[in-house]
């Protein structure tokens, strides 16, 4: 994977961004989603915003590498990207108000859960 560089300061958002390797990675574009720094970027990217459907599966709009926007697209349970961003933090080694603040970002960026309970609570 290659690794991009992002300025400023040594922050839990730059160094998984870093980590990620921004949006040639799968868990990159998602980093880059929950922090809205896909301005300027090339895709593929994700929407501004995600919704939980009553299945569990997280949907955001998408545009893939090749620049065709997908409406509503299927990005995967959300217990899988609840678990790799689990697995970033731990990878960071972030300290506890750095993986609240991490989940509060994420948690911010799904507008709308459909299921009766959240995994993000």
């Amino acid at each position: 994977m290659k690794t991009i560089r992002v300025a400023g300061p040594d922050t839990w958002q730059r160094r998984a961004v870093e980590k990620t390797g921004g949006n040639e990675s799968l868990l990159g574009c998602f980093v880059l989603a929950i922090l809205a720094w896909q301005n300027g970027r090339k895709p593929p990217r994700f929407g501004k915003l995600a919704r939980i459907d009553k299945d569990g599966i997280l949907h955001s709009n998408m545009q893939d590498k090749d620049g065709k926007v997908h409406w509503d697209f299927a990005l995967g349970p959300v217990k899988h990207v609840v678990h790799n961003f689990r697995l970033l933090a731990d990878e960071l080694k972030l300290n506890d108000d750095e993986r609240k603040e991490m989940f509060l970002e994420l948690k911010r960026w799904i507008w709308k859960d459909d299921r009766s309970t959240s995994v993000l609570e």
